[in-house]
């Protein structure tokens, strides 16, 4: 592959993966030029990425950890089940104008309901046992976005971090303080026997490990769209990870379809 380079394999992916709505373009390129941090949009591939793990399990409740624009979060609606909605959450109060601008443009932001304020204490007012989670926040806390996430999301569901490989520096020898946070976290999920890892020989960059759960619900019709779509964590090496949770003896809730009790 002498040569190559990621922004080659990027235009490559895109070349061969479904486009995004005329509005996800429009509200990309005006965060790239105009939207301090604009590197933290989820963009096509990994935006094309997202809807499709939404179609594949079509949730009725996704809560999203970081919203940055709302690019993601529009994304993760296009999969929901009918009646589902997106729970997002975002900190940073500057942002909140332009994330409802951006909702209000797309037909699925009547979808998304937007909270704004720390996270932590976002996540204890939330009922409901989420199908998926997707977190893209403070690298720093991955751990305990993980351990809240664990606690909330319903047996079988699904958890997905952003930037798990950290543009390659999870392999640093000397790494810092935030390149350490992630490498740190990778260990606890690899060691945790609540997610249902991959099977080594057989895990992409971008992996959804199988999981001993109720199969999912059939692929909807309307995930026929995508064409084989070659995400994977090219862009700039920072994979995503996807685990699922494991459904343990004890769950009978998510074999009856009874809401199984919180956990402190």
């Amino acid at each position: 592959m002498s040569g190559v380079t990621p922004a080659d394999i990027d235009r490559y992916c895109e070349d061969h993966s479904s486009l995004p709505s005329e509005t996800l373009a429009a509200i990309e390129q005006e965060a790239r030029r105009g939207v301090q941090g604009a590197s933290m949009v989820s963009g096509t591939l990994q935006g094309r990425l997202l809807s499709m793990f939404s179609m594949m399990i079509r949730p009725s409740l996704i809560v999203e950890i970081g919203t940055f624009t709302g690019y993601s979060a529009l994304c993760l609606a296009e999969g929901l089940a009918p009646g589902g909605k997106v729970i997002t959450l975002e900190k940073d109060l500057r942002l909140e104008p332009l994330i409802k601008s951006n909702l209000a443009r797309s037909p699925y932001g009547a979808s998304v309901d937007l909270r704004m304020g720390d996270a932590h204490e976002l996540l204890n007012g939330i009922a409901e046992h989420p199908d998926l989670i997707f977190i893209d926040a403070d690298k720093r806390g991955y751990a305990s976005y993980y351990a809240a996430a664990m606690k909330m999301v319903r047996p079988g569901g699904f958890l997905l971090f952003d930037n798990v490989l950290w543009k390659g520096q999870v392999l640093d020898a000397e790494p810092d303080a935030r390149t350490r946070s992630i490498m740190e976290f990778n260990d606890m999920v690899a060691a945790d026997p609540r997610a249902a890892p991959p099977a080594r020989s057989e895990a992409p960059a971008q992996s959804v490990p199988a999981a001993q759960s109720p199969a999912p619900p059939s692929l909807p019709s309307g995930a026929a769209q995508f064409r084989g779509n070659c995400a994977s964590g090219s862009r700039r090496s920072t994979a995503s990870s996807a685990l699922r949770r494991r459904t343990a003896p004890h769950d009978r809730a998510a074999r009856t379809g009874a809401t199984p009790p919180r956990t402190a």
